[in-house]
């Protein structure tokens, strides 16, 4: 469900997280131990892994208080540090019964005082299963203040914040401009405490950031010191905060106040020394005719306000420079409106100094990022899956430490510019970075840095790759092994603008240890296989492959050969689309069970294909294939498993080793039309089918059309396709379903004795998707997004974005739904559809599934699913889960943005939601969301297999992902 996490994290903040517990034993006090821990709430993100560098010795106007406080550590300038200030931090928990308006703590507050960085844990006894609010404030004191003050003393101790009675009741002191310990962090989280398990909380900051630069220094006259500088506000400066809601003072209240700020003496166009800005813009100096160098640009000051972030407010003010002898230099009136924006940084840059004065005002995320950015990528680096949402600049690299996957999906994210550790990712040994998709990771110029260092595993299967040359002008490494580090290049574009003969790399010292193979990619003035630089007669060419030159400047891997055969135990390696030709043969002449493995990515040709019985093959011949209006003129492919004569797939895998197969073009007249056609027990993983076009007249038509008793399909996606048929159309699979010819009790028996690995004959899709760019058009019925008709089988983690038509029981994940024979019940579990279109001239339509029945010995589920899905349809049982369920049927704990119904016909019972915003949703909603969840939990933990067949098996099914 990782997916969903990270396109609703804004939206789910407070929602309880991970899967049901096992019910704590209560104490008789009727309270359990409870921990809080509370994450440090910046990084040193400007400096190095340990937030202490010694590279980091100047101060950056684009600093927070703790990056600007790690950089004093180190610098003798005038500024404070933490010898001066210590952080504070305090909570407050709240019954959340209480809606928390002029509500009392249920606890005293608690306050830990750190005089370094670093996060902190609150130790707590609350009752179980009530919901609380958690609310955390964290600014600055005085150095050596006490932990435990009384709370009288605690209210005024902070430098620039006053607590009141509650942290309800906050208010700006002592308020100052060019002074860092104005900053501050909070956060709320809503739980319900069900045993002693520790839970986090991240702190954001309450304001935005305004500074206000002058490019125009080295214009003064030499006889003009900036000395000082006087700022008045003139509307919209709140003074209270409000810590428990997030709101702040209201944001129309006219605040006319004046700063006025001394620099030090030293301080003008030649020397910044004591300024208390020296990096980043204030460090740029330009150098005249007479070879004098002068600085250009100085920060003239910085101030934190307190803002909003659902939206921009905005600020006024007046600005007068002073020079040394107290004469007004330039006074500059900003009347235009200022945009201000909670945890952003707004930079106001121009000619301050001078006439012909233009001033430009940007909003720069980099002040969110710098904060915000190591917390989003920290899960991923630490093992899991990360789709990237956005662009990322970063100020330290991302250390990989277990097995991660990367989704670019996109976005690029590069390393912020004159930093000290500058290498993008790098990979830990122990740790290893799988990474998909179109996207860009780039070292920028000016760095000693590598775009990814491996010191692990590294698998590139897509993206784009940049490094650029460091201060002296040389050009980095791209790829960089040492150690005993492993890379495996599959694909993605090395665009080498440099001209460097380090784009892939092994440090000397271990070029024994390490490890580059390359099987994939297209590389600009750089062939891998034969990289002088690297040492003569360097080949990083894995087995099987080699480079073709254009002639130019571009060298683009291909395969040396079309396949490898493992006749033991009947494996194709398929290199090329006449590797993959070769396999379907195989398996429609020699033996079923041929299975085959893709070793880089295949694109099959735009050509008709025929028999070559001569070399026991397919072949391509000169016929191109049209495609015209979305209906080709033909296919180039043989689909490997018919539906008559019976040429079934049995016990095979089709492994695409994390590999896209393009191209695939199938138009057709029969029933079941796909990659792969109809099958048994068969095992698809890890493949990508992209610019895939499945055109039939008939049903069944999914790249894998019919997938039958035991099949099972992981982690398999559909990308810019389009795919129409009749009945049972689907972006994934059209069928999966228990064969209703076998009574199951063979497969049950296998298993137990050991002859099967798989546990049981259901079929069950994990971890598949559609995209946006993905149309599903069906004429006739079940039709569904991931899934046309899902009889007795499981659905986990499956996500649906394409647009999907139908003519009745049409579903955004599954067109049709239900159980099976046997008490072998059905399941969605923690599946979406979003950002989608879901149409039908038909009945019985839903966001997740149209039409689901029962008609056996047990019934079918569909939990923790979420949809946003428009759905258009006129006809009858429409719903923004299901569109008609009936009997026994589970729809429990799913919920939808949408102004339709949860169910079009029948009780969903009272745990699933529609709503018309994210912002209705309530502690109340989430918590019944749950409770279904729970039922779900509890049936999965004690399911058994079901008693007909007699040889009973356990079954794990999985746990679903509370809300």
């Amino acid at each position: 469900m990782k997916v969903r996490f990270l396109a609703l994290a804004a939206m789910m903040l407070g929602m309880v997280s991970c899967q049901q517990d096992v019910e704590p034993v209560v104490p008789a006090n009727g309270e359990v131990d409870f921990m809080l821990k509370v994450d440090a709430v910046e990084l040193a993100t400007r400096a190095g892994e340990d937030g202490v560098n010694d590279s980091q010795d100047d101060f950056d106007s684009a600093y927070g208080a703790i990056d600007y406080l790690q950089a004093s550590m180190r610098n003798d300038a005038y500024r404070v540090d933490w010898g001066d200030v210590d952080l504070r931090y305090s909570l407050e928990v709240y019954d959340a019964a209480d809606n928390y308006a002029g509500a009392t703590p249920v606890k005293d507050r608690q306050v830990i005082i750190v005089d370094e960085y670093m996060p902190v844990t609150f130790d707590l006894r609350l009752i179980p299963n009530r919901p609380y609010r958690f609310v955390v404030f964290a600014d600055f004191v005085a150095d050596g203040a006490s932990n435990t003050p009384s709370l009288a003393t605690q209210s005024d101790l902070g430098l620039h914040h006053e607590i009141g009675a509650t942290l309800g009741d906050i208010t700006i002191k002592a308020d100052a401009i060019n002074d860092e310990c104005t900053d501050a962090y909070f956060a709320t989280k809503d739980l319900t405490i069900t045993n002693s398990a520790t839970q986090s909380i991240l702190l954001k900051r309450p304001y935005g950031k305004v500074r206000v630069i002058a490019t125009d220094l080295a214009e003064l006259n030499t006889n003009i010191i900036p000395e000082a500088v006087q700022v008045r506000y003139t509307a919209k400066h709140p003074q209270t905060f409000n810590a428990i809601t997030g709101v702040i003072g209201a944001e129309d209240e006219t605040q006319v106040v004046t700063f006025d700020c001394d620099y030090n003496e030293g301080v003008g166009q030649n020397s910044l020394a004591n300024h208390f800005y020296t990096k980043n813009y204030d460090e740029m100096v330009t150098t005249n005719s007479d070879n004098v160098t002068r600085h250009t640009h100085m920060t003239l000051f910085t101030d934190y306000i307190l803002a909003m972030d659902d939206h921009q407010s905005t600020i006024n003010f007046d600005m007068s420079l002073f020079d040394s002898d107290g004469g007004i230099i330039k006074t500059t009136q900003f009347c235009t409106e200022i945009p201000v924006q909670r945890n952003h940084l707004t930079t106001v840059i121009g000619n301050l100094f001078t006439t012909a004065t233009e001033i430009n005002v940007t909003i720069d995320d980099n002040f969110e990022n710098a904060n915000r950015q190591y917390y989003v990528f920290e899960a991923f680096v630490n093992g899991g899956e990360m789709t990237l949402d956005r662009d990322y600049v970063i100020g330290r690299p991302l250390y990989v430490e277990a097995d991660a996957v990367l989704n670019l999906n996109g976005h690029t994210i590069k390393n912020a510019e004159g930093n000290a550790l500058t290498d993008v990712i790098v990979v830990r040994e122990g740790g290893k970075l799988t990474i998909n998709g179109e996207g860009t990771i780039e070292a920028v110029s000016g760095n000693d840095g590598f775009a990814i260092v491996s010191e692990g595993e590294l698998v590139i299967n897509g993206g784009i790759f940049k490094a650029g040359v460091d201060a002296t002008g040389d050009a980095n490494a791209v790829i960089y092994a040492r150690e005993n580090g492993k890379v495996y290049v599959n694909g993605g574009y090395f665009p080498n603008d440099s001209n460097s003969g380090f784009v892939l790399n092994k440090r000397d010292a271990d070029r024994a240890t390490t490890t580059i193979a390359v099987s994939g990619g297209v590389y600009r003035n750089f062939d891998p296989k034969a990289n002088a630089a690297e040492g003569e007669g360097t080949n990083f060419m894995a087995d099987g492959f080699t480079t073709v030159f254009d002639g130019v400047d571009t060298y683009t891997v291909v395969a040396a050969k079309d396949f490898e055969l493992n006749e033991t135990d009947r494996i194709v390696y398929a290199y090329s689309a006449h590797g993959l030709l070769k396999w379907s043969w195989l398996v429609a002449n020699d033996d079923p069970r041929w299975s085959v493995k893709f070793m880089t990515n295949i694109t099959l040709p735009l050509n008709t294909v025929v028999e070559d019985a001569a070399n026991e093959t397919y072949k391509y011949t000169d016929t191109a294939i049209t495609i015209t209006d979305g209906k080709p003129s033909d296919s180039n492919w043989v689909q490997v498993g018919s539906y008559s004569p019976y040429h079934v797939f049995y016990d095979a895998v089709v492994d695409g080793n994390n590999m896209t197969l393009n191209g695939l073009t199938i138009y057709s007249e029969s029933i079941v039309a796909g990659f792969i056609g109809y099958c048994e027990n068969v095992e698809v993983k890890d493949l990508t089918f992209n610019n895939m076009v499945i055109y039939s007249t008939n049903s069944y038509v999914s790249p894998l059309s019919y997938m039958l008793d035991g099949s099972y399909i992981h982690n398999v996606h559909t990308k810019n396709s389009y795919i129409r048929g009749a009945s049972y159309v689907a972006g994934i699979a059209a069928e999966a379903m228990d064969h209703y010819d076998d009574p199951d009790k063979d497969y049950v028996a296998q298993f137990i004795n050991g002859e099967r690995s798989k546990l049981m004959p259901l079929v069950t899709l994990d971890n598949c998707s559609t995209d946006g760019n993905t149309t599903i058009v069906g004429t006739g019925k079940n039709i569904g997004g991931i899934v046309g008709q899902a009889y007795g089988s499981m659905l986990i983690n499956c996500h649906n974005r394409a647009d999907v038509t139908g003519n009745g029981y049409v579903g955004g994940v599954v067109g049709y739904h239900r159980d099976y024979y046997y008490g072998q019940y059905g399941y969605i579990v923690n599946c979406s559809s979003t950002d989608c279109t879901i149409t039908s001239t038909g009945a019985r339509t839903g966001g997740i599934v149209g039409f689901m029945t029962e008609g056996h010995d047990g019934h079918a589920w569909i939990v923790g699913c979420y949809s946003n899905s428009i759905i258009n349809c006129n006809s009858s049982n429409v719903g923004s889960i299901i569109g008609y369920i009936s009997g026994t049927n589970k729809v429990v704990g799913n919920y939808a943005i949408s102004t339709l119904p949860v169910s079009g016909y029948g009780s969903a019972g009272n745990t699933s939601f529609s709503f018309a915003s994210a912002a209705d949703i309530t502690v109340e909603h989430t918590a019944k969301m749950n409770e279904g969840i729970a039922e779900y939990n509890n049936f999965a933990a004690g399911y058994t297999f079901p008693e007909k067949p007699e040889t009973v098996m356990s079954m794990v099914l999985p746990s679903c992902v509370a809300w």
